[in-house]
């Protein structure tokens, strides 16, 4: 800048540095699914050279003051914040919700064979999905098994009252709305 009076003496210039750091930013998505008990790596975007991370609640990650970080095991939803510096002191924050789903466990292979050991094909976790809906295909695609609205009568190896063939046999589960849809293949084993 410069500056100029009325008189000579008082004319004059200076210069003077400034410094111009970066706006930092944080980028995360708005939501994360998981299964409960899964421990998940948080990998935010960040850009203007941060050089100070804080992650809040700091007790669930592993480690706090880094820009990528994993949870420790997680039980139920939580929303995870990143606040990031920078040396100049400019801040940006951002958060992720993670929603925390119970895990259906689905077993390979059940034997309905009456000796009263794995005679049900039994969905660990399903119980927590008050609305689940679970069909059993045979190889030609006709349903041999459905249940709507729950699972509270396991699948047994029957249709409509006669015990089907050894084999395998498609399904798919519908835990609920926000869940997406479980495919595979069951081997029903005599």
């Amino acid at each position: 800048y410069s500056v100029q009076g009325s008189f000579e003496c008082q004319n004059g210039t200076a210069t003077r540095q400034a410094e111009i750091s970066p706006i930092p930013t944080v980028l995360l998505p708005q939501e994360i699914s998981t299964w409960k008990g899964a421990s998940i790596l948080l990998k935010p975007i960040v850009t203007g050279n941060p050089i100070w991370f804080d992650w809040q609640p700091a007790p669930r990650v592993m480690e706090a003051n880094v820009a990528q970080t994993r949870t420790q095991e997680l039980a139920e939803n939580e929303v995870f914040t990143l606040t990031v510096r920078n040396g100049g002191g400019c801040q940006a924050d951002a958060s992720v919700r993670v929603r925390v789903y119970q895990r259906i466990w689905v077993p390979e292979v059940f034997t309905p064979n009456g000796d009263g050991f794995n005679d049900v094909w039994e969905l660990k976790g399903i119980e927590e999905y008050p609305n689940a809906e679970v069909t059993v295909y045979n190889r030609w695609g006709e349903i041999v098994y459905h249940s709507d609205g729950g699972y509270q009568r396991p699948f047994d190896g029957r249709s409509q009252g006669e015990s089907l063939q050894s084999g395998n046999y498609a399904y798919t589960i519908k835990p609920s709305a926000e869940r997406p849809l479980l495919k595979g293949m069951v081997a029903l084993l005599r």
